[in-house]
């Protein structure tokens, strides 16, 4: 812990790399989303992968498409060590996207949306709600799971949302899936948060310094935050949900797996038997290195 700290410490200390430092390529458009983007009633999704090879993961393009398929337009920014040019892209993702953007890999998934909000001037724009989404976790495992949630997003009353809370360090809304509503857009919250994103050098410093603060942050400018899998209140350490009690969640409707549990326990039944065949399929030949 003492190290991390020491870490975070150094990157605050050495001159800023701000998320807008990296190099950036936009390599399909649909047309200038910016600029499209001026009536109510639009839901866009900011979509982060991480390529370390020049495609795109087989369950980035079912994610996308679910989003597709309940209304919302797509950003794709995929965070890769690979050059824009290099990467194959299949057309039912370009079918998908609004836009798809190669970013140097630097920063993580806050950077990565800070550099999207930035580049497509989403601040400016007039949207209903903004997902910021990663590909940490698999599925959703049916359309009709995802309808329901989607559903109980656009009913909430709350400014921001997340999918599942965790209590450790602090509390805070988990950020492989938030939602932020038009009252933190219109109040230019959202835009702002994102314009002070730096390129952090490793995971842990992006969580701890951003994932686990920016809850409270939002709280603390009177935004309603909410969890909408609320962690097990009999659980006296409510941390982790997705990780630990994957199993219950699934049971209340949670449509997604967590990748680090799928990778862990490949070979568990259980774990298997919790997505649809041809999705575990998918993955499973995407874990097989070419030789």
């Amino acid at each position: 812990m003492a190290q991390r700290y020491e870490q975070a410490l150094l990157a605050f200390m050495a001159k800023p790399s701000m998320a807008t430092d990296a190099g950036f390529t936009v390599v399909h458009q649909r047309a200038d989303v910016a600029g499209e983007a001026t009536s109510a009633g639009r839901d866009l999704c900011l979509f982060v992968s991480y390529a370390p090879q020049p495609t795109v993961k087989a369950h980035v393009l079912h994610h996308i498409q679910a989003f597709r398929q309940e209304g919302f337009e797509v950003i794709l920014i995929l965070n890769s060590p690979h050059a824009a040019e290099t990467f194959t892209l299949d057309p039912a993702l370009v079918v998908a996207c609004e836009a798809i953007c190669v970013r140097e890999n630097t920063g993580l998934d806050f950077a990565a949306w800070a550099h999207a909000v930035d580049h497509f001037k989403l601040g400016t724009v007039e949207l209903d709600r903004v997902v910021l989404a990663n590909d940490s976790i698999i599925g959703p495992v049916s359309q009709p799971a995802f309808k329901a949630l989607v559903d109980r997003v656009r009913a909430s009353k709350s400014d921001v949302i997340g999918l599942t809370e965790n209590w450790a360090p602090r509390w805070h809304l988990q950020s492989f899936f938030l939602v932020f509503q038009r009252e933190a857009l219109q109040r230019g919250l959202f835009a702002q948060a994102m314009a002070s994103i730096q390129n952090l050098p490793n995971k842990d410093l992006v969580i701890d310094v951003y994932e686990t603060h920016f809850t409270l942050a939002m709280k603390a400018q009177g935004l309603r935050c909410e969890a909408l899998f609320e962690a097990d209140p009999h659980n006296l350490y409510k941390a982790n949900s997705i990780y630990y009690r994957w199993a219950s969640l699934m049971e209340r409707g949670f449509p997604y797996l967590k990748v680090s549990v799928l990778a862990e326990g490949q070979h568990n039944p259980a774990v298997r038997a919790a997505l649809p065949a041809e999705m575990l399929q998918a993955w499973e030949r995407e874990q097989v290195k070419p030789k």
